[in-house]
């Protein structure tokens, strides 16, 4: 009996990696050698704590317009595209090239948030490994990308309250990283759809607010999101202010 492709685990290994079997109708779109490739990519993800000096398959789920209604997973992956084989250096790192992948349905009806596949290069078979890992990612978007879903998606600003109410992007809803939130308290602003597409910003590339927003929305299934990096500070568009003039 074939497992279906999901996350099966409900905790990760000690590495941060979800770890199942690789699914057969996999195979026939892996590449047949351990040759280094990557197509053409929107996303560059750092990868660590690998087994160190190896080959990794990677691949995820193509592209798709985050705005769009939710494909099933045969559709999703189609024939493994967004994808590539690069190496793991010495200390176990290395960094993966690929196009933002869609979130998507899986046969049972349940709906997976972003995540990357690999597999390890087996040298002394010569061939692709069985053992198929999995990491949840976040992608990232530009000011371009912002402003052309202004209008579809829900805009949520991960900084303390104090900063939101002193500017803003015009329409975005505050959801301070450092304040308790509760699921009920997204939906009243996302309404009763957890897949309404939801852009995630806080103030740069290093703040890391935004990114724990981004985690914390994903364990309440809130899987649809993506994250604005260069936040407010960058930001060119329309803003407001809460601020009592």
């Amino acid at each position: 009996m074939v497992k279906p492709c999901i996350l099966c685990q409900s905790k990760p290994t000690k590495d941060g990696y979800y770890k199942t079997e690789l699914l057969e109708k996999f195979i026939k779109f892996m590449p047949k050698t351990n040759k280094l490739y990557c197509n053409e990519a929107n996303q560059k993800i750092h990868m660590s704590k690998l087994i160190p000096n190896t080959t990794i398959f990677y691949f995820a789920t193509r592209t798709r317009d985050f705005a769009k209604p939710i494909q099933m997973r045969s559709s999703a992956y189609h024939k493994l595209e967004n994808s590539g084989v690069v190496k793991v250096n010495s200390k176990g790192e290395t960094t993966i090239h690929l196009k933002c992948p869609q979130v998507y349905r899986n046969d049972d009806g349940k709906v997976y948030h972003r995540h990357v596949h690999f597999i390890y290069w087996n040298d002394k078979n010569d061939t692709w490994g069985e053992n198929l890992f999995t990491k949840k990612i976040i992608c990232k978007i530009d000011e371009n990308s912002v402003k052309k879903n202004l209008k579809k998606a829900i805009i949520i600003d991960a900084l303390p309250e104090k900063e939101y109410e002193e500017k803003h992007i015009k329409g975005s809803f505050s959801l301070p990283y450092n304040k308790r939130w509760t699921e009920e308290d997204v939906l009243k602003i996302v309404g009763k759809n957890k897949l309404k597409p939801i852009i995630v910003y806080s103030w740069n590339k290093n703040c890391d607010a935004s990114k724990k927003v981004c985690l914390k929305l994903n364990k309440m299934e809130f899987y649809n999101l993506v994250h604005y990096e260069n936040g407010i500070c960058k930001w060119s568009g329309p803003t407001e202010s809460s601020l009592k003039k």
